[in-house]
């Protein structure tokens, strides 16, 4: 069994190839009832509280505990604070809480490959608390992590759509962050098809 983890999962964007993949489990988890109806598998729970996000997570491992071949995690803390568009922007009192404890939670799970996702607005800041520079860019997208890089065979749909007029009112923010399908498809390609160094000299003999 392979398990991918979309925390802040949203409208699910991030985890959606590995949902349509059979071989692939996925939990989703965010804070926001208004999403229960638009996506499915939704957990309902504050990321910020880390224990109870382990607790959650660790009960389904715990049930495949042995047959676990691949995990991985993605997380997308909510990007408001430090996007650029912000107009009373303060990089001197960001809440960086749930970057913490995104860490947190990738810490203690110690996951095959793990994602943190952002706005530029957010590298300097995530760059000192994650403590490694972001690893790649797509559009407006950048990443923080241990994967393998994103590769897309679709250049042309790589890029984040914005959809600023999709949706209710209290749906629109979710839709403007909701992580492109390119996307999701290429962390999925990216962990199924790496190979491990032994699976390599394998293929060269």
């Amino acid at each position: 069994m392979k398990i991918m983890i979309d925390l802040f999962a949203g409208l699910g964007g991030a985890s959606q190839a590995f949902w349509d993949d059979p071989d692939w489990s996925v939990i989703r988890i965010d804070n926001n009832r208004e999403l229960l109806e638009h996506t499915e598998g939704l957990i309902i729970s504050d990321v910020g509280n880390v224990e109870r996000t382990l607790a959650i997570i660790n009960s389904f491992l715990n049930v495949h505990h042995g047959s676990i071949k691949k995990l991985v995690i993605w997380a997308s803390p909510p990007c408001n604070q430090y996007s650029f568009a912000k107009m009373d922007r303060d990089p001197d009192n960001f809440d960086n809480s749930l970057l913490e404890a995104s860490i947190e939670i990738i810490d203690a799970l110690n996951p095959d490959a793990w994602i943190i996702e952002n706005v530029k607005g957010a590298i300097e800041t995530f760059n000192d608390i994650i403590g490694l520079p972001w690893c790649q860019s797509v559009g407006p997208v950048f990443l923080w992590g241990q994967f393998p890089q994103l590769a897309f065979e679709d250049a042309k749909n790589r890029h984040h759509k914005k959809m600023l007029n999709c949706g209710t009112r209290k749906l629109r923010p979710n839709l403007r962050a909701l992580i492109p399908y390119s996307i999701s498809l290429a962390y999925k390609n990216c962990i199924d098809y790496q190979k491990t160094l032994f699976q390599f000299v394998e293929d060269l003999a």
